[in-house]
């Protein structure tokens, strides 16, 4: 899974919310609710072309915005393959909380 030109075109749309402060910050900001929204899917991989490109800005301050949504673990960082939205996993073994009665 990997997101194209087209499907990164929405977030042109976003470009008005960079504004003045720092912009991997905002950047950071528009990708963590687009995260939240769904828009990009648990497991999908993050292309820094097209969302630089859609977002209109380079692509260091792109890389510095997924290294701020990978410290707070909404991404992940594979080496030599690319970012990718962090999915979530059940924690597999849970121990009973029933009442011993």
């Amino acid at each position: 899974m990997s997101t194209t030109e087209s499907e990164a075109g929405g977030l042109a749309d976003d470009r008005p919310l960079l504004g003045r402060t720092s912009t991997a910050e905002r950047v950071a900001d528009i990708l963590r609710t687009r995260i939240a929204e769904g828009y990009f899917p648990p497991g999908e991989r993050l292309s820094e072309d097209s969302i630089g490109k859609a977002l209109g800005v380079s692509r260091n301050t792109l890389r510095e915005a997924f290294r701020l949504l990978t410290h707070e673990r909404l991404l992940v960082h594979q080496l030599n393959r690319g970012v990718f939205v962090r999915v979530l996993a059940v924690e597999a073994s849970r121990t009973s909380t029933a009442p011993d009665g």
